[in-house]
């Protein structure tokens, strides 16, 4: 958790693949606990400065918090969509929150496609992680991706 407090404190000089690796590898730690941890600090790194219009400049050019993010966003987007089906309910739940928030940023190489695969959870009947998922579900409705609700069946003649 140290290393996210760090990034979200000096971005320029940590926000970087270099550094982003270490909490995508503790994405596959044997404890539920350590990879909790770590997407709770990629959700505050994330939020902190994915929608950052300028978080540093190269030659002279300003980069954007999504910039910066990208490459390892991509790297690790399946892990990502995978975790939602952890075996550990909270880690599940941070995950499907973590997908929402990479939603919202416009980070996902395919909303619609991760959308669905996230879904797939509302299978569990988990309370928490239903729970989790209405924002997402929400926005994609919203979006039209939900797609359009079958018509009545037709009445019986009396």
């Amino acid at each position: 958790s140290a290393l996210g407090r760090v990034m979200q404190l000096h971005p320029s000089m940590f926000l970087a693949d270099t550094y982003l690796k270490y909490l995508g590898w503790s994405l596959s730690d044997m404890a539920a606990a350590v990879r909790a941890a770590s997407l709770s600090q990629l959700s505050a790194v994330y939020t902190a400065h994915g929608a950052a219009e300028e978080i540093c400049r190269v030659e002279g050019k300003p980069v954007s918090g999504a910039e910066r993010l990208l490459n390892f966003t991509r790297r690790f987007e399946s892990r990502f969509i995978e975790m939602v089906r952890d075996v550990d309910v909270k880690v599940a739940v941070e995950a499907i929150k973590f997908v929402d928030l990479l939603h919202d940023l416009d980070l996902l190489a395919d909303k619609a496609q991760a959308v669905r695969e996230v879904v797939r959870v509302m299978r569990n009947n988990e309370p928490s992680q239903l729970k989790a998922l209405v924002p997402l579900v929400n926005k994609q409705m919203e979006a039209g991706g939900g797609g359009a609700a079958p018509p009545p069946p037709p009445c019986s003649a009396a």
